[in-house]
C-alpha cells in the first residue's frame, strides 16, 4: 500500500494518484514546474509518519 497519494482537485472534479503509479515521475516534474510550487511542503509530506494533507500548490487568482 502506498504511503503517499497525490490529490489533485479543481472546481470540476479531481483525481488521486498513488505514489509509484506509472507516470508519477513525469507528474512530479510537471507539478514542480508550476509557479510557486512548494517543494518544502512536498518534503514535509514525504517525511511525515502520520496521516495528513500538505498543500504543495494552489492556483492563485492571477493564474486562474
Amino acid at each position: 500500500m502506498p504511503d503517499v497519494f497525490w490529490v489533485l482537485h479543481g472546481s470540476d472534479g479531481g483525481c488521486i494518484i498513488p505514489q509509484g503509479a506509472t507516470g508519477e515521475a513525469k507528474l512530479l516534474e510537471s507539478l514542480q514546474a508550476l509557479p510557486q510550487f512548494r517543494d518544502e511542503a512536498m518534503i514535509d509530506a514525504m517525511s511525515s509518519a502520520e496521516n495528513n494533507r500538505f498543500v504543495c500548490w494552489q492556483r492563485s487568482e492571477k493564474n486562474a
